[in-house]
């Protein structure tokens, strides 16, 4: 964008340059024309010069204001120009420090994905083995059980059989 408006800029001030080329030109041009003119109608020399050198100082004048005015539009450009180039600088600048930024977040986020990541596997590894200790304590638990069961029901047998 900040290129299209030096373009635009420099259109501008080339257009500008090619009026005043224009102008002066036509001035010259017209100067000429009257010299010729004035030349053939035989008017007095004194007459044709006064008026041959009022429009000649009229032409510098013209030409003077618009080398200012050129001038003018040319250091308000290059002011514009300088002030969108410090402007596209700086959002440069700011645009690194934001990328910077976000990798650093987008890095630190992966470092916790990871670690949470290990921790939901050793917790996982934690649980299938308490799950096997647990399954293990349950089957020890119930062989005890059925060896007491067996045990008071051969102890029942052995009373029912001396009782009888």
């Amino acid at each position: 964008m900040q290129k299209q408006k030096c373009e635009f800029l420099d259109l501008k001030l080339q257009e500008s340059k090619q009026q005043m080329e224009l102008q002066k030109s036509n001035h010259e041009q017209l100067i000429k024309a009257i010299q010729n003119k004035e030349h053939e109608q035989s008017m007095g020399k004194e007459e044709a010069s006064r008026r041959l050198h009022e429009m000649q100082q009229q032409n510098s004048k013209e030409i003077t204001d618009l080398t200012h005015k050129y001038e003018d539009q040319l250091q308000k450009l290059q002011i514009h120009a300088d002030q969108l180039s410090e402007r596209n600088g700086e959002l440069e600048l700011s645009l690194k420090i934001q990328i910077s930024d976000f990798e650093k977040e987008v890095s630190q986020l992966k470092e916790q994905l990871a670690q949470t990541d290990d921790e939901r596997s050793k917790a996982m590894e934690t649980n299938k083995n308490l799950d096997a200790q647990k399954l293990k304590l349950l089957e020890e638990t119930e062989a005890r059980h059925k060896e007491a069961i067996r045990d008071l029901e051969r102890e029942r047998e052995e009373r029912e059989e001396r009782t009888q």
